[in-house]
């Protein structure tokens, strides 16, 4: 008898092949022996169909026109014209401003805003997918939660907790960067919470692969006219040949481990977790954004899933690996490779903070500087690849929302995307135009309809609360 985990692993993955075998493209069961071809006289039908008159044969030719528009044309008419709303931001949120930023443009410039679509997300689902969520919280209390996904077993008697695996004041910072009351980017979206770990704490590929297969039959059963975006910040270590055994980590990560720093039980999980996420990426309207890893800036993408953004790359654009970069300096932070198209604000970024003993304290996910804003709201700093995820993930909601096509979202995320600084990385811009600014906001060169100004050679933008009217935030 196999091993119950290699046994669930044969299973699932064959399991997964039936339905993907059943998809055809038309979403649902064909029947065995049944025709699906026109009649004679049903073809003939329909191409004897009456002539139209020349006015309507004028609308459907400008139809036509317009469906076949280059599609920054068509979303550069969107961005010019779609209703937006202003969101006046405190001097400590610079993360948030700078994604509305416009080439150009300085921080004096954008003060202490953030210009959004109205009712950014609406009608977009979201997949948060991280170690656990406080859905009490001042900032997630807002937040249309449709349900939340738990993988694994069921909290074990034995009185073992891996508590720090859970990590819910991660997870929590992850929704609310998404759609947070005052931090979030796509307000409106719905979310669907899932847990990276079992009931215990514990997070291992078994109760990985389980999570990816219940989100892949949730997105599948919501049909192929619903837009699924899923944000992913928890990465997993793939150990090397070289790597020393690790007896601490191989239970929870890796599976058994032999000399070589490999073990048939991780091969198998990762192949399955590869082909489940090869099968949500496939699917039409769905989107896996995933964070690049907070390793040294001259350390190559090497946690999983990140490292598929080599596979997927020129292949499928769908699958998004996001770097992070320091919203008030402009330069990368954290490890990249070529195929990390956009990069995202991954320091000083606000975070929802955690009540301990009644009071708000720092912790190993966030540190509160005690500032008014941050006690008005319950926020802290944090850190790290693990926020430009879902603040990519939520601006591709927030895009789709406003009528972006599915298929023009990575192009233009990347046509808008642009360095702060001479050398720095492109950044993530929601394209909101100088246009779209009042009269008294627009800088001079904008006025006097000059040529775009260059990045600066370096910019160090402050991050305080000094110019903060509390009472307006």
């Amino acid at each position: 008898m196999l091993p119950a985990f290699r046994k669930f692993d044969l299973c699932s993955r064959s399991d997964l092949r039936t339905v993907r075998a059943g998809y055809d493209g038309t979403w649902g069961h064909v029947e065995p022996g049944k025709s699906y071809e026109r009649s004679g006289e049903e073809r003939l039908a329909f191409v004897k169909k009456p002539k139209l008159s020349s006015d309507y044969k004028t609308f459907f030719l400008k139809l036509l026109g317009l469906l076949k528009m280059p599609f920054s044309d068509y979303a550069s008419r969107i961005l010019a014209t779609v209703p937006l709303e202003m969101r006046k931001t405190s001097g400590l949120q610079v993360d948030l401003q700078v994604l509305s930023q416009p080439p150009g443009t300085t921080a004096d410039d954008i003060g202490n805003k953030f210009w959004n679509f109205k009712y950014a997300g609406r009608g977009q689902i979201v997949y948060a997918l991280d170690g656990g969520f406080h859905i009490s919280h001042k900032e997630t209390r807002t937040i249309n939660i449709e349900k939340m996904i738990f993988p694994g077993a069921l909290p074990a008697d034995d009185g073992f907790t891996a508590a720090s695996l859970s990590d819910v004041d991660h997870g929590t910072a992850i929704a609310a960067k998404i759609a947070g009351r005052t931090i979030g980017i796509a307000t409106n979206a719905t979310l669907i919470l899932g847990r990276v770990t079992d009931g215990s704490g514990v997070c291992d590929y078994s109760t990985l692969l389980e999570l990816y297969l219940k989100v892949y039959d949730d997105i599948l059963a919501r049909g192929p006219k619903q837009n699924c975006i899923i944000s992913l910040s928890y990465l997993t270590s793939i150990p090397q040949p070289e790597d020393p055994i690790d007896t601490t980590m191989n239970l929870y990560h890796i599976g058994i481990q032999d000399e070589s720093g490999y073990s048939w039980y991780h091969r198998l999980a990762k192949e399955a977790m590869d082909d489940v996420i090869d099968y949500i990426i496939n699917l039409p309207n769905t989107f896996f954004v995933v964070a690049s890893g907070n390793g040294d800036d001259h350390v190559l993408v090497n946690a999983h899933p990140a490292t598929l953004g080599a596979v997927y790359a020129g292949v499928n654009p769908r699958f998004i690996v996001v770097g992070g970069y320091a919203p008030n300096v402009g330069l990368n932070l954290y490890q990249t490779a070529p195929y990390v198209s956009v990069m995202a604000p991954a320091g000083s970024i606000n975070v929802p903070a955690r009540w301990i003993n009644k009071r708000l304290e720092d912790s190993d996910s966030y540190v509160w500087m005690k500032a008014l804003f941050h006690r008005k709201h319950e926020l802290g700093f944090s850190a790290g690849t693990s926020y430009a995820s879902p603040a990519v993930a939520a601006m591709i909601a927030a895009w789709l929302s406003i009528g972006i096509k599915v298929k023009d979202i990575v192009p233009l995320m990347e046509k808008l995307a642009y360095p702060r600084v001479t050398r720095g990385p492109k950044a993530l811009y929601n394209g909101v135009p100088i246009s779209r600014w009042p009269k008294t906001q627009v800088p001079a060169w904008y006025k006097a309809k000059n040529s775009t100004p260059l990045p600066p050679a370096q910019l160090d933008i402050e991050v305080s609360e000094k110019n903060d009217t509390l009472a307006e935030l």
